[in-house]
C-alpha cells in the first residue's frame, strides 16, 4: 500500500453580528499524507456522532442559542465516546485517559467552558478522573438538569490520546480520538513537530485591539457585493510570496 495525498481548505470569512459571543473569521488549508505505519492514527472504533435540527447562529437567525447548541453537542458526543470505549476497552473511560482535549474554536470563552464541561460529565460518571477536591468542588451542581447546568455561570467558573471534537451549524458533531505514532523518517512524529515549528509560527502572530477587528469587519460587511473599489495598498503583514486582492472593477 501507498501513500495517498489528501487536502482540503477551510474558509469562514462570514461577518457575524458584534457582543461577548462574537465568531471569529479565517480561512486555512490542510494537506494530509495517508498511509501505512503512520505517525498519527485514527481509532476509528472510538469516535462519537451527534445531529440535530436546530439553527444555532446559522443565518437567518441571529438571536438563536448558538453556546447552548455546542454544548449540548458535545456533552452527548463525550457520552457515546464514553460507552464506546467502555465496551471496546472493559473499562470505564475519563479525562485521564487523553493527553490533550482539542475543540473547534469560533471564541476561546467557549472552548474554557467546553473543558469544564467534560470534567462535570466525568464527575457525574463518578470517573477516576474527578478526585475528591473536584468532587467537593461539583457536587452542589449534581442536581442540576442538563439546560439548567448549561445555563450556570457557577458551574462554568468550577469546571477545570488526543480528543478532538468538530462542530458543524445545523447542525453535526463529531468527537474523535487520535493516537501517535513515532512512525519512520521523513514521516516520524518529532520531524514533523520540527518542520511544522508551530511555536515559533505562533510567536509571529500580529495582536490587534478588539476595535480593529470591528473596524475590518464593518469594512468586510460594506464591500460585501460591491464593486468600483480598491484595496489597502499596506502589504507590510503580509508573508513575502503572497496573493492578495488589489482592486474590484465594474
Amino acid at each position: 500500500m501507498g501513500w495517498t495525498l489528501w487536502s482540503c481548505s477551510m474558509p469562514d470569512s462570514a461577518v457575524y453580528a458584534e457582543g461577548p459571543a462574537r465568531s471569529t473569521g479565517g480561512a486555512a488549508a490542510i494537506a494530509m499524507l495517508v498511509g501505512p505505519d503512520a505517525p498519527i492514527v485514527f481509532e476509528s472504533k472510538i469516535r462519537a456522532s451527534h445531529m440535530s435540527h436546530a439553527y444555532d447562529f446559522y443565518k437567518p437567525i441571529l438571536d438563536s442559542e448558538y453556546p447552548t447548541c455546542y454544548v449540548m453537542a458535545l456533552d452527548t458526543c463525550y457520552k457515546i465516546l464514553c460507552n464506546k470505549y467502555e465496551k471496546l476497552e472493559g473499562k470505564q473511560f475519563s479525562m485521564v485517559d487523553a493527553a490533550y482535549f482539542v475543540f473547534h474554536s469560533p471564541y476561546n470563552k467557549l472552548v474554557q467552558r467546553s473543558f469544564g464541561r467534560l470534567v462535570f460529565n466525568d464527575f457525574l460518571r463518578n470517573a477516576s478522573s474527578i478526585d475528591e477536591s473536584a468532587k467537593k468542588l461539583l457536587a452542589p451542581f449534581e442536581s442540576l438538569t442538563g439546560d439548567e447546568s448549561n445555563q450556570s455561570r457557577d458551574l462554568e467558573k468550577a469546571g477545570q490520546r488526543v480528543i478532538m471534537f468538530s462542530y458543524s451549524s445545523g447542525l453535526t458533531a463529531t468527537m474523535f480520538s487520535l493516537k501517535f505514532n513515532e512512525g519512520q523518517h521523513p514521516f516520524s512524529f518529532s520531524n514533523i513537530a520540527s518542520v511544522m515549528n508551530v511555536a515559533e509560527k505562533l510567536k509571529l502572530r500580529h495582536a490587534f485591539i478588539p476595535e480593529k477587528f470591528v473596524e475590518i469587519m464593518q469594512l468586510m460587511e460594506h464591500r460585501y457585493g460591491a464593486k468600483d473599489f480598491v484595496t489597502s495598498k499596506d502589504c507590510s503583514l503580509l508573508a513575502p510570496g503572497t496573493y492578495y486582492l488589489t482592486e474590484v472593477d465594474s
